[in-house]
Formats: C-alpha cells, structure tokens, sequence
C-alpha cells in the first residue's frame, strides 16, 4: 500500500532574481542542501507567492524591472503574515547598494555576486537558526508568565529549549551571545564566543570587558553602541564598531543584533553575533589609496602630454619661420642664407634629441629597451664623452676636468650610463657662463661608487630642486647663451639610473653652481 508522504526539506526559501543564471545557481545550490527552493523571476509577483505560502526565508535581488527588492520589502513588512520572514538582499559588486536603505526597509543582511557557495550557506544557515531561535526565546519567555501552574513541565520545556538553543549556537560559525541589556552581562555563548571571553564557565564577564578591554561601557560617538542601539529603536540592527583585542589592538567589526522583548514589551535582551572585518576595512582603504594615486597619476600624464606637445611643437614654429624666409632665396645674401640654414639645423637637431629623449623614456617604461649590464671603468667610459662635449664647451670658454681614477669599476649598462653621462655634461655646459668650469669626479663608498658632475653655473633654487625629477613640471630656464632643453633630461637621467639600481640626487646654490651625484653598483676589475 503506497502512502503519500510530504517531502522533508530543512526549511522553504523563495528566491527572486530577474537574472536566470543567478536564478538557476541560487535553486541548484540550495535544493543539493536539502532547501525547499521557490524560484521567481518577476519582481512584481513575490509579495503574491509569499503570502500565499509564508517562505522560511526570502533572498531578494535588489534592482529589477518594474519594481525595487527595498520596495517589494516594505510591502512584505507592512503585512502582519509577512512580516517576520527573514530577508536577505543580493546586489551585484558593480551596482550601487545602499546599506542603510537596505536594513531600515527590514532586511536582515547581504551577499553579493558572484556568489560564494560557502558564504551563501553558512549566511542562510545562520539567519535560519537566528529567527527560530528569537522564535523559541520570545516563546520561551511569554510561557514562563503564563505556565506557572505547570512550573514541571515547563522547566523540563526550558531545558529541553536551552539545550536545543545551545546546540543551534554551537554550530554557527561566528561569536554569538546573548546579553542582558540592564547590566552588559553575558548570559549564554558559543564555543566561538568563550575563545573571546576566555572564561570556561559562567558567570561570564559583561561584553564591554572583553570587546573593549575595559571596565565599563563605551561612549558611543563614531562607533556606537549595538545593545544600546537596539534597546533604543526595539528593531534589529546591524553596525560597524571598533574592538581591541587583548594586544591592544584596534579590530573593525560588523555587529549584527537582534532583541529579545519581555512581556511588557521591553527589550530584555539582545541576542549579538561579530564578523571580524579588518581585513576588508584594509583592503577598502588600500584600493581607496590606490584609486587616489591613478587619480594624481591621469592628472600627471596630461599635464605631461601638454608639455610635450609644446615641446615639440616650439621648434616647428621657427622651422617654418626659417622655412619660409628660406624660399625667398633670391632676396637674400649666401651669407643670410648660410645662417638661415643654421638655424634650420639647429631648430632640426632640438626637434630630433626632443623625439630621442621621448622614444627612450617611452620605451624604459614599457620595460622595452635592452639591459645589459657589465662591469665597466668609469675613466675608459666618460673620457670619450668629455671629449665630444668639448666642442661646446670650447664654443662657451668652459673648462672640462675628468678626474677619475683609471681604477674606479661600476656595474651598469654601457649604453644606458652613456646616456645619462652625456645628457649631465650638456646639462652643466648649458648652465655655466663663459670662463665657468665642469668637473667629473668620483669616490667609491663600502658598496657603491658615487659620480659628481659639478659646475659652476648659474645654480636651481630651493624652490625648484623638487621639480627636477617629476613627470607633470619642467623648468624653463634657458642655457647661458639661449640655449634650449631637450625636455626629459634629468627625468630620463633618474630612470636610467634606477633601471641600473641606481639613483641620482642634485644639490645647488643659485650663482655658484651645481653638483649631480649618481650612485651605482660597485663593480670588479675583469
């Protein structure tokens, strides 16, 4: 004889998403657990089906067609039949959630997409045992007034009800307490709990001691107290506040809490469980600074970019100018002429080391460009380069000094330092007035070898020594003859140099000079 039997699930879960994939994800997780699972799509028809059948607990998705997941649960709190079912509301990272909204329409806490099958559960498994056990504590308390005549029973009842409270307790996941309102004391805790507390056995020590490592209730103020809020509004509530640990250490928490009323109406108290969430405060403050820094690091590139364009767009202008005289050949002198085509030179060549200073630096950020490192003498390396500089030098009356030793070895890359060499002498032979000095020295340190380019020219102020290195400013003062930047100079100096772990630092003093100390790897002889 076959009997109809009505399935046994764990509990009755409607689920309202108007996305289907999270649909079919949420029903297929939660029919493996043993849920009942009701899956709706129409925002519009769940106050309909939940009153038709009262769920055990409804997940709602907040933004839907038609109508919101606050507003579809205002209308569930406003009916006495749907009142009391726990609601969680599900929002998605990228979509604007406001919490505060959130729970003062009656939800009783969050997840968010894509889904963690974990948190999914151990979250709906939590809010499940939480409302039948505020069920059976109200329960409890309302019988224990009206049963005095059955005071056997009923103490046999309390057991049996304690006993079914402290298990459902001991398998949740976090710290849960129950705690008197009147006095902070700690009435009943789980396992979780007593690692907290530290106390074996009751009586346990009120919240304040062992959340707070203090003896008496906080104040308030930007972390307000949980109990006291809840014996104030008589409605759940969940708050961020502050914790210290016994090493004094401040942790952020979530504190979700939940009244217990007694018979006049009061709250008697408060049933309490803690999410440590330090971590997420940290890593919201880190991706708060990093969001921060992209922010200074887009201003920084279009600054950058509008100095390069006026950078390269400076000479063009005399080109064109030059250009243009130029093809009235016939109403000039050769002479005219010879310095027209001078200047064209001159204005081409500016143009080209503006382009090769940009392509390099570009490609040193990219990560693009050749690093061959060696073990190379300083005096073979830069004796060549001074003599190349020495034209310009002569052109201005400016006396070159090579000062290195033959033995002092550095580990760098021969075309990288090359650059940085020849871009410092240009540099200190720009600045210096006529009958001035440049000098090439060096000194080797326990670890590194440091190399001064000193000059006696016309100095950097105070003001703009901070500038030099930085990609959004450039100073704009001319050579001692008129001569002109190539514009990532020294910025593509100190990238070079921490391409080759090394570094760079500039000291002057306006009308005495100035002196560019680059430090770089020891080598050894070959």
């Amino acid at each position: 004889m076959q009997t109809d039997r009505k399935p046994q699930y764990l509990a009755d879960i409607l689920v309202v998403d108007d996305t289907l994939d999270s649909l079919r994800l949420l029903t297929r997780m939660l029919t493996e657990q043993g849920y009942n699972v009701r899956p709706l799509s129409d925002g519009k028809k769940a106050v309909t089906v939940a009153k038709m059948k009262r769920p055990d607990l409804i997940l709602l998705d907040i933004l839907m067609p038609g109508i919101d997941g606050y507003t579809i649960c205002e209308h569930l709190k406003a009916d006495d039949y749907t009142r009391d079912i726990p609601v969680i509301f599900m929002s998605a990272l990228h979509e604007t959630f406001n919490k505060v909204r959130a729970f003062s329409t009656g939800g009783i806490d969050y997840i968010t997409k894509p889904f963690q099958v974990e948190e999914v559960l151990a979250r709906i498994k939590t809010h499940l045992a939480l409302r039948d056990m505020q069920k059976r504590l109200e329960t409890q308390n309302v019988q224990l007034e009206q049963e005095i005549v059955e005071r056997k029973r009923a103490e046999e009842q309390i057991r049996q009800q304690k006993q079914l409270l402290e298990n459902t307790l001991e398998s949740l996941p976090y710290p849960f307490y129950v705690i008197d309102v009147h006095d902070y004391s700690v009435k009943i805790a789980n396992s979780e709990a007593l690692k907290l507390i530290r106390n074996l056995s009751p009586p346990y020590p009120p919240c304040y001691a062992f959340a707070h490592q203090r003896g008496e209730p906080c104040q308030g103020g930007e972390s307000p107290c949980p109990l006291e809020t809840v014996k104030r509004t008589h409605k759940p509530v969940v708050v961020e506040h502050m914790h210290t640990n016994t090493q004094g250490e401040a942790q952020h928490v979530e504190v979700y809490g939940f009244p217990i009323f007694d018979e006049a109406g009061n709250v008697a108290q408060m049933i309490e469980y803690t999410l440590d969430v330090t971590d997420r405060k940290q890593r919201e403050q880190e991706l708060e600074e990093l969001n921060q820094q992209l922010q200074a690091a887009n201003a920084s590139k279009d600054r950058f970019f509008s100095m390069i364009a006026h950078d390269l767009r400076s000479p063009f202008t005399s080109l064109l100018g030059l250009s243009e005289i130029a093809i009235h050949y016939d109403d000039s002198s050769k002479e005219e002429l010879r310095e027209i085509m001078k200047l064209i030179k001159s204005s081409a060549e500016l143009v080209y080391a503006r382009l090769e200073n940009l392509l390099t630096w570009s490609r040193l950020q990219l990560d693009m460009m050749d690093y061959t490192p060696a073990h190379l003498s300083l005096h073979e390396l830069v004796e060549p380069l001074i003599q190349h500089a020495t034209a310009n030098a002569t052109h201005k009356q400016i006396t070159l000094h090579n000062t290195l030793s033959e033995d002092m070895i550095v580990y760098a890359d021969t075309k990288m330092l090359s650059m940085v060499i020849r871009n410092l002498l240009s540099n200190a032979i720009k600045f210096t007035k006529p009958g001035g000095c440049v000098e090439v020295l060096a000194r080797e340190n326990r670890h590194d070898v440091e190399l001064s380019i000193a000059d006696t020219g016309i100095g950097i102020s105070a003001e703009d020594l901070p500038k030099l290195f930085r990609v959004d400013s450039r100073l704009k003062t001319p050579g001692t003859s008129g001569e002109h930047g190539t514009g990532l100079g020294l910025l593509l100096c100190h990238d070079l140099l921490k391409k080759n772990n090394g570094s760079i630092e500039v000291e002057s003093v306006v009308g005495e000079g100035t002196t560019v100390r680059c430090r770089l790897p020891k080598g050894s002889p070959s």
